[in-house]
């Protein structure tokens, strides 16, 4: 019947989510430089093989950002960036004030005041492992297996799942963080359903606000 059709679709999803989780918790407790790239390259790699088994690649998830729509991704982006950044402002800043959070723990970043070297090795990171690893998992092959699993009518439904995910895995920032990321993943989650399941735009609306981000702690602005 139709539910023993979408069971591997949810056995996907289970399987990307634990690797993820356990490729975090090892690189965590090893001691690993960028304990989330690791979790990402992992989860990539698992979502990869599950793809596989669904006669799907890596490669048809960015087949929706070919054709005439594909130069207007940069504008995209740029909206998605303050659209993302002003919700965080208006949810996130109001809810950390009323229940006592702590700013984000942003001290794994500390050693970026002032050391461009720095700089450019966590840029590098924020648009490799950030952008296009997270994007490409999260709301990629989390969001195209969620939808698979629960119908394309429940899209609102994968938007929140993925968006829940994608807090949980910023859980080293703190309270604050994970809800920033919460919000973050529901804005792109929701951008990528409704914009033609396009990638692109996401990717660089990521890579645009961590890039910010990172600045902003380069020139050692308070957080």
């Amino acid at each position: 019947g139709p539910a023993a059709m979408k069971t591997p679709a949810v056995v996907d999803v289970f399987v990307v989510i634990i690797t993820f989780g356990l490729a975090l918790g090892i690189a965590t407790v090893a001691g690993l430089p960028a304990a989330g790239s690791w979790a990402v390259a992992a989860g990539l790699a698992a979502g990869a093989w599950r793809l596989h088994r669904a006669g799907l690649g890596l490669r048809d998830l960015f087949r929706p950002d070919a054709g005439r729509r594909a130069w207007r991704s940069p504008a995209e982006a740029l909206l998605l960036a303050v659209l993302a950044t002003l919700a965080v402002s208006l949810v996130v800043l109001p809810l950390g004030a009323a229940l006592g959070w702590p700013a984000q723990d942003l001290s794994r970043f500390a050693g970026v005041r002032g050391d461009p070297a720095a700089l450019a090795a966590y840029l590098a990171l924020a648009w490799g492992s950030a952008a296009l690893g997270e994007e490409l998992l999260f709301r990629g092959v989390l969001m195209q297996r969620l939808l698979a699993a629960l119908g394309s009518a429940r899209g609102a439904v994968a938007v929140v799942l993925q968006a829940l995910l994608f807090g949980l895995g910023h859980a080293y920032l703190g309270a604050r963080g994970i809800a920033s990321a919460t919000v973050v993943g529901l804005v792109f989650g929701a951008a990528w359903l409704r914009n033609g399941r396009r990638l692109a735009p996401v990717i660089l609306a990521h890579g645009l606000i961590d890039s910010a981000s990172l600045a902003a702690l380069f020139a050692g602005a308070p957080q």
